[in-house]
This record gives C-alpha cells, sequence and structure tokens, in this order.
C-alpha cells in the first residue's frame, strides 16, 4: 500500500510541483530578460527630427522607398529594384538620388530584413559616387509589418498599401524609436527568447510597465505626439489620448500645460499625473519644456526671487542652478529629493535622457 502510494500518487505529485517551482522560475528570468531588452532597444537615442528615407529592402518585389520629414509625416513613395533577379542598380539610384535631392533628406534608414546587406552596399556606393552629405543607418525592422497590417496603420495611410507602411515605419524609427514601437505589440518586436512559452499574462503586465516607464521618463511633445504614444503616459489612458489629440486638432498647438484642462474629460487627478511627462517646445513658459512639474513652478519662482533673477533666466542656465542649494527651499510640501530634481532639471531643460542611456 505504501509503495503503491508512493509511486502512484506521491512521486508524480512531488515532481509536478517541483517543475512548476521551476517553470514560474524560468518564467521570470526570461520575462526579466525580454523586459531588459525591450528598454535597451526603446530607449535607443533617437537621430532627431530630420528629413529621413526608410526602404524596406526586398528582392523579387524589389525596395519600398519611402519619405518621411522631419516631424515623420509622409511625404512620396517608390520602389526600386536595385537587387537581383533586376539588378537595375543605374534606374534604382536616379530614381532615389532625385528623391534626396527634392525632399533634402538627411538620412537614410535601411531595414536590416531579407536584401539588407544588398541594399546597404548599394545605398552606399551611391552616396560615395554622388559625395552626398547622407548618413544611413541600418534599423531593426522586426514588428514592421505587424504594424503595416494593423488597424492604427489603415487609419494613419489608409490610401497607402501595406509595404509603403512599413518603409514609413522603419524611416521613423531612426528619427524616434520609442514613438515608433509603441505603436507595436511589444511581443511583435522580437527582442525575447520563448516568449509564447512564458506566462503571457506575466509577460504583458511586465512589458506595458516597461513601454510606460521608458515613455514617462523620456517624457512627451504635446504638439507632435501620436494617440498610442499618448496612451502610455501616466494618468492618460486610449480615450484620453484621443481627446487630447482631437482637441489639438481642432484648436490649434498647445502653448501651455494649463490648456489641458480645457480637454474634454481630462479632469484634474488626470492633469495632475500626467503634466509633469508633457513637454510644450516653444511654448509661453520655458519650463513647460522640462520634466518640472507646474505645481512645482512656485518653488522655481522662489529659487530665482533667491538669486536675484527671473524664472525665464534661471530656466536653462546651469551655472545659475548650481548656486542653489536644495537644502534652503525644503518644506512641508516639498522635500529634498524633490528640490534636487528640480535643480538637476533647471540646468538642463527639455533634455532627451536617451543620449544618456
Amino acid at each position: 500500500t505504501v509503495r503503491d502510494c508512493y509511486q502512484r500518487l506521491l512521486m508524480p505529485a512531488t515532481q509536478s510541483a517541483v517543475l512548476q517551482v521551476l517553470k514560474d522560475r524560468a518564467d521570470e528570468d526570461a520575462i526579466e530578460v525580454f523586459a531588459k531588452n525591450l528598454r535597451e532597444l526603446l530607449m535607443a537615442a533617437p537621430a532627431g527630427p530630420r528629413v529621413t528615407i526608410g526602404i524596406d529592402p526586398g528582392f523579387r518585389t524589389g525596395c519600398k522607398v519611402a519619405v518621411v520629414d522631419g516631424t515623420g509625416q509622409y511625404l512620396a513613395h517608390t520602389t526600386i529594384y536595385p537587387t537581383p533577379p533586376q539588378s537595375d542598380i543605374e534606374s534604382a539610384g536616379q530614381t532615389l538620388l532625385a528623391l534626396i535631392r527634392k525632399h533634402e533628406v538627411e538620412l537614410i534608414a535601411i531595414g536590416n530584413g531579407t536584401a539588407s546587406r544588398e541594399t546597404d552596399a548599394f545605398v552606399g556606393d551611391l552616396i560615395r559616387e554622388q559625395t552626398l552629405s547622407i548618413t544611413k543607418v541600418m534599423v531593426s525592422e522586426s514588428g514592421a509589418s505587424i504594424y503595416s497590417a494593423s488597424a492604427l496603420a489603415g487609419r494613419e495611410f489608409p490610401e497607402l498599401d501595406i509595404t509603403v507602411r512599413g518603409a514609413i515605419s522603419i524611416a521613423r524609427r531612426l528619427q524616434d524609436p520609442l514613438a515608433e514601437l509603441v505603436k507595436t505589440d511589444p511581443k511583435s518586436i522580437g527582442v525575447g527568447q520563448y516568449q509564447h512559452d512564458v506566462n503571457q499574462t506575466q509577460l504583458r503586465k511586465c512589458l506595458d510597465r516597461v513601454v510606460e516607464s521608458c515613455v514617462n521618463h523620456v517624457g512627451v511633445d504635446l504638439n507632435m505626439a501620436s494617440v498610442p504614444l499618448l496612451s502610455h503616459v501616466a494618468g492618460i489612458g486610449p480615450r484620453l489620448a484621443e481627446k487630447i489629440v482631437e482637441f489639438r486638432n481642432r484648436n490649434g498647438r498647445f502653448t501651455n500645460r494649463k490648456q489641458l484642462t480645457k480637454v474634454p474629460k481630462l479632469g484634474n487627478k488626470a492633469f495632475e499625473q500626467a503634466a509633469g511627462f508633457l513637454r510644450i517646445r516653444g511654448g509661453d513658459l520655458p519650463l513647460d519644456n522640462s520634466a518640472v512639474h507646474p505645481e512645482s513652478y512656485v518653488v522655481v519662482s522662489r529659487m530665482a526671487k533667491k538669486l536675484g533673477a527671473d524664472s525665464k533666466s534661471l530656466v536653462g542656465n546651469a551655472s545659475l542652478s548650481q548656486k542653489l542649494k536644495a537644502e534652503d527651499f525644503v518644506d512641508e510640501r516639498f522635500g529634498l529629493p524633490t528640490i534636487a530634481d528640480i535643480i538637476c532639471e533647471l540646468g538642463k531643460p527639455g533634455r532627451d535622457p536617451r543620449s544618456e542611456f
């Protein structure tokens, strides 16, 4: 009876329990690696607002070429055939050169998929032969096809073919990896191993936290951000993000953070959570282009008064802000860590932390 109990009941149950513990531990480690890789990809330094050509390489169907302006807006597209079997290098070079000169292109992003090496060699030869002052960069195209076929891409470019949307996404990934990659399901970006074997609920929660953390760490340009990007800002979900974009399209660009309170359905609590992560370049207040929260502007005014200057002259003046001592401004509302962060931000307002990552 004891032998039967051990072999038929106790031993299988013990094995199952031990294997489940090991499986859970392996899942946690795999998800941690996935999250780390995703964070490094999202936090890659952006090339910035420069006119860019995106090339989605291919052999038989040719290379899809798309041009976007400095803000990522689509300008033009075409197809060239510099790769086998056609190998029409001369015609492809003329077409690409015409686009470069017409739109004053500064960057060329080449997808790293099929035919990428051949396409990269073709573009490199063209740049050397024509002595062009253009930088070419190989860009990961993982997940670009998922985005191209998504409902979001369909709404964004309803008149364009799926392959052209992919080339646009490749160009935008070079301009700002974070802003473009948030449009794609993190699991489709291909930065983890065996992601389909781990606990899917746990994976989804972890990756969503990573995306939100990266977006909030970098900050979001309120006048340029898309709905998917705004959706990841703390306090703002998909519906509020749509309301913000609709308000922006209807009333023009935001000139200060306070205008957010006029957006329908955006209450004081959402404003309190989100305001510090939203940036306004060239607005009414220089502090609106920094990580300083509006509720802390009063502290900056006190700092400026102590130095005998105004708030505007203090923002971006590292030599002036270094004269401040955080201990002098601590009170019951603002603690030492908060004051120290404000002083640090005043020296480099609106800086992109991805350049330091």
